[in-house]
């Protein structure tokens, strides 16, 4: 099997009669070989062509005649041996024990088992990986745009046809198998090259993320119903992530101290998680507390029990009640609120929400005070995705004294 050989471009200066240096660009192959005088791997290159006089078409069109010609390419070492196949159904399986000795998360794995399930019914677990060109990638990409394939819908596999942006989604994590397959950390190449490194469908438009004010905050409100309403007031007030809000427990809620004590989803499996405490604001807590009365009224408060009511498996009765939050179904009831509330559309309804209260902070507290309440794992993170005013008056330093010291007595503070 021949290894994998990438396309370069590389400028070569060379100096003239009259002594100046002049730059020359040039196509390169690429690959790595064996060494038999150390028997370790290494780099080797050759030249294809000069860039003045090959396109990249045809350089491209050299390279492979090169590589077919054994020229370029060197042999591989180890047992895969002179005809050996690997099929789409053990690359899949090598990369996602790759992935889970990298210890990713559990909704990483699920993504790219998504696009295995893709993949795997196109193709077939016993295709061979080498027969899978650019040709046969695109007409991946067009059975999905035609909803020839599974399409997870609400918990359920149904034949769906498929958006630009979803599409995308699938490729990236298909690219990334598929890149594997060319240069894996734990093997030897299955492919010398990507046939869906250039397979890409058009640009999805980009999103224009709009603040939230407050009152528009307050009329969704009014109009979200149960669970629907606690969502808006924790990714608002609170500013949680929707997957923290989602998984918030009533034991990790203390309204008498008025603070909420959790670990963040995002980087609870990283070895330095810490505790984040985030205060409970007196509109938060209005809320919180009414919610609180309204459960023990009913005798269903448990400090067990998620906050933020959601839908419960799937054939209960309660399962439809409008109060109960579906996860999947968040974007679009969002804009049913945003209509009867007559407040702007916006996307990402959770993100924008915390976004526009970190954002309303950023213009009161310093960085440092900032990054803890957003759960950031660097203040450069947050200094990135937040503009801090650059001048800040005297008479304005009182308050945020005042508030980062109400911050800083709620993480110190021992838990209730």
């Amino acid at each position: 099997m021949k290894g994998a050989v990438r396309l370069l471009e590389r400028t070569i200066k060379k100096r003239t009669a009259d002594g100046s240096l002049v730059g020359y660009d040039y196509w390169y192959a690429r690959w790595r070989e064996d060494d038999p005088a150390t028997g370790k791997r290494k780099v080797a290159e050759k030249c294809v062509g000069r860039k003045e006089s090959l396109s990249r078409r045809a350089a491209l069109v050299e390279m492979q005649r090169l590589l077919e010609a054994g020229e370029i390419g060197g042999a591989r070492r180890g047992a895969v041996g002179a005809g050996a196949t690997v099929t789409l159904g053990q690359l899949n399986k090598r990369f996602v024990e790759m992935k889970q000795a990298q210890k990713v998360s559990p909704g990483t794995l699920q993504a790219y088992d998504y696009a295995i399930r893709l993949l795997e019914e196109f193709f077939k677990q016993s295709r061979e990986v080498a027969t899978i060109g650019r040709e046969q990638a695109w007409d991946f990409v067009k059975a999905m745009q035609k909803g020839k394939l599974d399409k997870c819908y609400g918990g359920e596999w149904k034949t769906y046809k498929m958006g630009d942006v979803t599409i995308a989604k699938h490729l990236r994590h298909v690219r990334a198998i598929f890149e594997y397959a060319v240069d894996p950390d734990d093997g030897e190449p299955m492919i010398a090259a990507n046939p869906f490194r250039k397979v890409r469908v058009k640009a999805a438009k980009a999103k224009v993320w709009r603040q939230v004010t407050e009152a528009e905050v307050r009329r969704l409100l009014e109009v979200a119903p149960g669970g629907w309403r606690m969502l808006i007031a924790l990714c608002y007030y609170a500013g949680l992530r929707r997957s923290d809000a989602l998984r918030l427990r009533w034991k990790q809620v203390s309204l008498d101290a008025k603070v909420i004590r959790f670990t963040a989803k995002k980087t609870e499996r990283h070895e330095s998680k810490r505790e984040q405490a985030v205060p409970v604001s007196p509109s938060l807590e209005a809320i919180l507390r009414a919610e609180k009365v309204l459960l023990e009224g009913h005798g269903e408060y448990d400090p067990e029990r998620e906050v933020v009511l959601q839908r419960t498996a799937k054939g209960e009765a309660r399962s439809r009640d409008p109060k109960f939050v579906r996860v999947g179904n968040i974007g679009r009831r969002f804009r049913t609120f945003c209509t009867a509330a007559k407040v702007h559309e916006y996307v990402d309804p959770c993100h924008t929400l915390r976004k526009s209260i970190l954002t309303e902070w950023s213009t009161r507290l310093s960085a440092k005070t900032l990054q803890h309440l957003a759960g950031h794992s660097s203040v450069a993170t947050t200094m990135e995705h937040y503009q801090l005013p650059a001048h800040v008056r005297p008479e304005d330093l009182e308050p945020v004294v005042k508030a980062e010291r109400v911050v800083t007595e709620v993480v110190t503070a021992g838990s209730p």
